[in-house]
């Protein structure tokens, strides 16, 4: 039997081939991490909450911010980054390298904290969002003439991606206005739009929640008997949609009064068309809870908030020589 004899590389050779193969391995992913151009121009670049690993660096090589889908892959894996992309608005540029651009991507961006209190129209909570640079001055203003969504802007503490998209920041507040608000207005299903229009009046009328039920009860027992609501916040609204969110209300004048507007309560008998601003919690319940009483008529003390009840319009006139003409 012939015997053949097995030759093997010597340990020279297999050291060699091991390092022409990583020199090769690291030339290749050296390259494909360069930057994508030496073009500087800026990107914004969105990355949204759900957003998998993939689809954002699917979405960078896209948008031409980097060279190699890839390679930037297994360099955030590699690295540990994969998991750690956060959303936001990034400027990001193609003369950035894949490695800087993942690192901006783990960094994220600093939220923007905005409260929403209580009784802000949409024009003041686009004010609110412009200053803070999380929209440009007047998307939501824009947004809500196309969709209303006024009254729907529940009060709370928001967090913000500075320069988000307007229908990201839309989608934030009506999921905070679900979660709060959709099943207390959900217990009278007939009536959810109504309650929320009047609950929006009363608070911007009345700070007291008593006094809001005792309020609901008044304006319920006007829309039965049609009677005029006369709310001053409605022509408060029907100045703000004249001015778009210009120009102070108060006080009130008789050319005021005049304003031909459909949130012009003293001129247009029912609900003004839809709410004035968003409530919170306490005045919708008041408008569940409504009280009746025998008053028909409120007024504010300008100098305490309280609010004044009036069984018949004269008691009404003259408490407003009382409490409102000095």
């Amino acid at each position: 039997m012939i015997e053949r004899q097995i030759i093997l590389p010597s340990p020279k050779k297999i050291y060699f081939s091991v390092a022409v193969a990583v020199f090769i391995v690291t030339v290749i992913f050296s390259y494909g991490l360069k930057p994508a151009s030496q073009n500087g121009t800026i990107s914004l670049f969105s990355v949204s909450p759900g957003d998998s690993f993939k689809e954002i660096i699917d979405q960078l090589k896209a948008k031409q911010l980097i060279r190699s889908a890839a390679i930037t892959k297994i360099f955030a894996v590699v690295t540990g980054s994969a998991h750690k992309l956060k959303p936001g608005l990034y400027e990001l540029s193609p003369n950035l390298s894949s490695a800087e651009i993942v690192r901006e991507l783990v960094r994220g961006e600093n939220e923007v904290e905005i409260i929403v209190r209580e009784g802000l129209s949409v024009f003041e909570v686009d004010r609110l969002l412009g200053d803070a640079k999380v929209i440009s001055p007047g998307d939501l203003i824009s947004f809500n003439s196309r969709e209303p969504i006024e009254g729907k802007l529940f009060p709370d503490t928001y967090k913000f991606f500075p320069r988000s998209p307007v229908n990201d920041v839309v989608k934030n507040f009506r999921n905070n206005f679900d979660r709060h608000l959709s099943a207390l207005l959900s217990q009278d299903q007939k009536n959810m739009n109504r309650n929320l229009i009047l609950a929006s009046l009363i608070e911007e009328e009345v700070p007291n929640f008593e006094d809001q039920k005792v309020v609901a009860g008044i304006l319920k027992k006007r829309l039965k008997a049609g009677f005029p609501l006369q709310v001053d916040a409605t022509i408060c609204y029907a100045k703000l949609i004249e001015n778009l969110g210009g120009k102070k209300c108060y006080p009130l004048t008789s050319l005021d009064m005049k304003i031909n507007s459909p949130y012009n309560t003293y001129q247009y008998k029912g609900l003004p068309p839809g709410p004035i601003v968003s409530p919170g919690v306490s005045a919708v319940q008041a408008v569940l809870e409504a009280r009746e009483t025998p008053y028909w008529f409120y007024l504010s003390d300008q100098r305490t908030r309280n609010t004044i009840f009036s069984k018949t319009l004269e008691e009404h006139n003259q408490n407003i020589a009382k409490y409102l003409k000095t």
